[in-house]
């Protein structure tokens, strides 16, 4: 039996990936990937980097991390903060690190092909929302029985034919309406595939004292609160 977990979008949001980490350790899974966007949006850069790093948690280049270590913002617009604050404090290593991130990761486990992706198979960017058009195209056209994606903070799972397209959701900056973080649990044993998407509190209080003590933009704090977009 394999035992793998999935975790994405955390948004340079120590608290939270802390927490999903000791659950996910309490599950005895060693065995973790992270789909993209580390960095982004709140404060604790290198931290969060350091950490998956020491976890040796094997990471894809989201489109948060593309924007930011490329430097690909405008300091004189508001909205683009949060990303030039990320830039200006990664260091050399990590800058280097979140660079040479790779877009998509294959693994095969007891003959279960898996491809993991930030957005969708074509980009980085292209959201594959629960229900939407692209969901169906890529449902329709897998080339391996598994492809989890991110980058809508909205989890969910999905199967058609014995193929499964599946959501990490958020870690970090979770979009359900509730202040959670979200990771996906994928268990392999012969035959059967069992996906199981998992929730866990952490302390938002930390995050948002941290934000508050930087400046960072009252929607981002608010967010962080209510587990809202």
């Amino acid at each position: 039996m394999t035992r793998i977990a999935f975790i994405s979008d955390i948004h340079s949001n120590l608290p939270a990936l802390e927490a999903v980490l000791k659950e996910i350790k309490k599950l005895k899974i060693e065995e973790i990937y992270c789909l993209g966007d580390l960095i982004g949006y709140h404060t604790f850069t290198n931290e969060v980097i350091n950490l998956l790093r020491d976890e040796e948690v094997v990471s894809l280049k989201g489109n948060h991390d593309h924007l930011i270590s490329e430097s690909n913002f405008n300091r004189e617009s508001e909205k683009d903060f949060p990303h030039y604050w990320n830039y200006d404090r990664l260091t050399p290593e990590n800058l280097e690190y979140i660079k040479n991130l790779p877009e998509v990761i294959h693994i095969d486990r007891e003959g279960v092909t898996i491809k993991l992706v930030h957005g969708s198979p074509q980009s980085k960017t292209e959201y594959i929302r629960e229900g939407s058009e692209e969901h169906t195209h890529y449902l329709d056209n897998m080339e391996t029985t598994i492809l989890i994606c991110a980058h809508t903070h909205l989890p969910y799972i999905t199967n058609r034919y014995k193929k499964y397209l599946l959501n990490t959701g958020s870690v970090g900056k979770p979009k359900l309406g509730e202040p959670k973080a979200s990771f996906l649990i994928l268990t392999i044993d012969g035959e059967t595939i069992l996906p199981e998407i998992c929730f866990t509190t952490y302390d938002t209080e930390r995050m948002v004292s941290d934000l508050k003590k930087n400046n960072f933009p009252n929607k981002l704090i608010d967010s962080i609160k209510t587990g809202l977009p």
